[in-house]
């Protein structure tokens, strides 16, 4: 397949086609869809760009099917995305894609780490591809909610995330196998946490599952028995009961106007969460974010400008110790006393935005907040475009 030498950015987006990896026996559900609707959305958005005056660099979206004499409804969620298996990699490249958008979960034995060997294949080697997502094993490590929060206090030697996270305490499911197991680790919980507290299984490659807030021992004890069926480990935290935002984190690189040339990470404006459920922000797929969430106001950022402050340093501060080669969202609330703790970084933020029919109302935390700097979806889409990873940076 022939391309221009003027279009500098090809780009092929990724659904989910292969399992998740399995983490102490224990293995995530796929994606309900494997993301096609949010990869849907941003084709079409990076496809809707290419008529824009801010896509003078070029950029074109190469389909698995298609062209762009031919391209498929904007409702033909199927057509717009190839499958993250090692057959859709390379079909995608043997298309003419240059940019990877892997709008799925990375972990270590993912195709796209496996394909790149350099050693082994010419495929890619040399070729200028690049990719936009995280690192395989960052995408591991990080989401590792029993682990990555002591881990980046500790790796912090500015010290600018001490004490930023909430009080926690890990629970496995082999020392609480007896009641008195159980009973100490209720005991524990009680003494160094208090009730209410909040309960959440957590894998490496698995996120934040089954998070609930418990307010009795009896409530601990059930939600805890119900967590240990699906997982070994599960962590108690601090209950946050106070304002809720979420902040994205974006890497260093050369960026649309107001943002310029960044060297370090830096955060965009932070959402304010609303509407908790039982405490908790519901899922996007039970609620679309515009219902329950909405970029700060100026005037609210000066109400308590200094405590907004010091959140953002902590976030922009979690992002270069992880050295994120995409976007992040960390999720931050406020405890007793009006400080802000840092409770939940998510590697792989909901990347859906409207554009297509029907999808009006799909936009999401992170293009809310590049929305007040005044970045549309497209927008958005094209500066994560132009700072995409060179493949190169998976050669180990």
């Amino acid at each position: 397949m022939s391309t221009s030498t003027s279009i500098a950015y090809r780009v092929a987006v990724f659904h989910q086609a292969i399992a998740p990896p399995s983490f102490g026996g224990v293995s995530k559900p796929a994606k309900a869809g494997g993301y096609r609707d949010s990869c849907a959305d941003i084709a079409v958005g990076l496809n809707s760009a290419k008529r824009s005056a801010s896509n003078a660099t070029g950029i074109k979206v190469i389909l698995p099917s298609h062209d762009q004499t031919h391209m498929p409804a904007e409702t033909d969620e199927a057509s717009w995305s190839f499958p993250d298996n090692e057959e859709g990699i390379k079909a995608a490249i043997a298309r003419g894609a240059n940019v990877l958008w892997m709008n799925t979960v990375l972990h270590r034995s993912h195709p796209l780490f496996k394909l790149y060997k350099p050693e082994q294949s010419d495929l890619t080697k040399g070729s200028g591809i690049k990719f936009v997502g995280q690192l395989p094993e960052h995408a591991d490590d990080y989401d590792d909610k029993v682990a990555v929060n002591p881990w980046l206090a500790n790796a912090d030697d500015k010290r600018i995330l001490a004490d930023g996270f909430p009080r926690s305490i890990v629970i496995s499911h082999e020392t609480t196998g007896t009641e008195e197991g159980i009973q100490q680790a209720v005991k524990r919980i009680q003494t160094e946490l208090g009730l209410p507290c909040v309960l959440k299984a957590s894998l490496p490659g698995r996120g934040s599952m089954g998070v609930k807030v418990v307010h009795t021992v009896e409530q601990l004890r059930e939600h805890a028995a119900t967590l240990f069926k699906d997982c070994p480990v599960i962590l108690a935290e601090e209950f946050l009961g106070g304002e809720e935002i979420t902040i994205a984190v974006m890497p260093p690189g050369e960026f649309d106007q107001p943002i310029g040339n960044q060297p370090t990470h830096w955060t965009l404006p932070i959402v304010i969460r609303s509407q908790h459920i039982d405490d908790v922000t519901p899922y996007s797929g039970v609620q679309v974010v515009a219902l329950n969430s909405a970029a700060i106001t100026p005037e609210q950022y000066l109400q308590d400008k200094e405590e907004y402050e010091k959140v953002e340093r902590r976030v922009k501060r979690a992002g270069e110790i992880m050295g994120t080669k995409a976007v992040v969202r960390i999720d931050c609330r406020r405890n007793s006393r009006g400080e802000f703790k840092l409770f939940d970084v998510n590697m792989k933020p909901n990347a859906s935005g409207a554009g297509r029919p029907g999808r009006d109302d799909w936009t999401s935390l992170v293009g809310m907040s590049a929305q007040a700097i005044g970045w549309d979806y497209p927008t958005l889409l094209i500066n994560q475009v132009r700072v995409a990873t060179p493949l190169r940076s998976l050669e180990k």
